[in-house]
C-alpha cells in the first residue's frame, strides 16, 4: 500500500511518490528529489542512454582534468526526468539548460589546457583572465566541476587584490598600502574563522593547494609584520575590531592603515 502524504501547497492527500499533486500540480521537491538520484545513480552505472553531445564530452582531454562527466549527466538526467512530471514549460527550460551546459562544455574544451597550464604555473591571475575573457561566460555550471575550483575562489574572495597590489608601481605610496593592509586582514579570515565559506573551501583542497594557500597567508603575515609593523597579537585584535560588525568597517580600516603608514615613515 501506498504510503499518504499532504501535498505541501494544497495540501491533498497524495502518494508520498508522487513528485506532482495530481489535484493542484504543485512540485512535491521531496520526491522529485528521490527521482533525481535514482535517476543519476542509473546514469552512472551506464551512459549508453546519453544523447551523442553528451558522450562526446567523455573525451580524455576534458576527463582528464575535471570531474564533469557525471555533473553534466546529473543535470542532463536530473532535468529529463523532471521534465515530464511537471509543467509544459520544464520542456522549454530543459532544452534550453542543455545547450547552455553543450556551451559550456565547448567553452571547457576549448580552455582547458590553458586553464591547467596557468594552475602548473601557480598563476592564478591568468587563470581569472581566462575564465573573465568570454562576454557570453563564464560557464560556471561546468567551471565548478574544475578539480581547483575551490583554491580559484579562494584566491577570487581572499587574495587577487592583495597580489595585484603588492607590484603596483606605486607600491608605497598610501592608497596602496591602505589597500594591502585591508585585503591582508581580510586574508586572515582563513586563519581565524574555521566555519567561513573560505575555510570551507580550504578544507576541500588537496594537500598540493592548501600548501598554495598557506603561502598567500604567509605573504599577507610577513606584509603586516614588515610594512605594517604588527604583531601576530595586534593582527589578531585588529582583525576582530574591523569584523565586529560581522563586516569589514572600511572607515576604521582607513583609519588604522593611516596610523600604521605613518609610523613607518610614509607622508600624508
Amino acid at each position: 500500500m501506498d504510503k499518504i502524504k499532504e501535498c505541501v501547497n494544497c495540501g491533498a492527500a497524495i502518494s508520498a511518490e508522487d513528485a506532482e499533486c495530481p489535484y493542484c500540480h504543485y512540485m512535491q521537491y521531496d520526491a522529485a528529489e528521490a527521482r533525481y538520484m535514482d535517476t543519476l545513480e542509473s546514469m552512472n552505472d551506464s551512459m549508453g542512454s546519453l544523447d551523442r553531445n553528451t558522450r562526446k564530452i567523455a573525451r580524455k582531454d576534458i576527463v582528464k582534468s575535471v570531474l564533469i562527466t557525471l555533473a553534466a549527466a546529473a543535470v542532463f538526467a536530473g532535468i529529463g526526468s523532471l521534465s515530464g512530471i511537471v509543467h509544459e514549460k520544464t520542456d522549454s527550460y530543459y532544452y534550453g539548460e542543455k545547450s547552455r551546459i553543450v556551451k559550456g562544455l565547448d567553452w571547457y574544451d576549448a580552455n582547458a589546457d590553458a586553464l591547467d597550464k596557468a594552475y602548473e604555473d601557480k598563476d592564478f591571475a591568468g587563470i581569472y583572465k581566462i575564465i573573465n575573457a568570454d562576454s557570453k561566460g563564464p560557464y560556471y555550471s561546468i567551471l565548478h566541476n574544475w578539480e581547483h575550483y575551490d583554491i580559484y575562489q579562494i584566491y577570487t574572495g581572499s587574495y587577487d587584490r592583495f597580489e595585484q597590489y603588492m607590484t603596483d608601481e606605486d607600491r608605497d605610496g598610501q592608497y596602496v598600502f591602505e589597500t594591502l593592509y585591508r585585503n591582508a586582514i581580510s586574508t586572515l579570515e582563513l586563519e581565524y574563522e574555521k566555519d567561513s565559506a573560505a575555510s570551507k573551501l580550504y578544507a576541500r583542497c588537496s594537500d598540493d593547494e592548501k600548501k598554495i594557500v598557506d603561502g598567500w597567508l604567509a605573504n599577507v603575515k610577513k606584509f603586516l609584520k614588515d610594512d605594517a609593523g604588527l604583531t601576530e597579537e595586534q593582527c589578531r585584535a585588529d582583525y576582530n575590531d574591523l569584523y565586529s560588525s560581522g563586516y569589514m568597517d572600511y572607515s576604521k580600516s582607513s583609519e588604522y592603515a593611516q596610523k600604521y603608514y605613518n609610523a613607518k615613515g610614509g607622508t600624508q
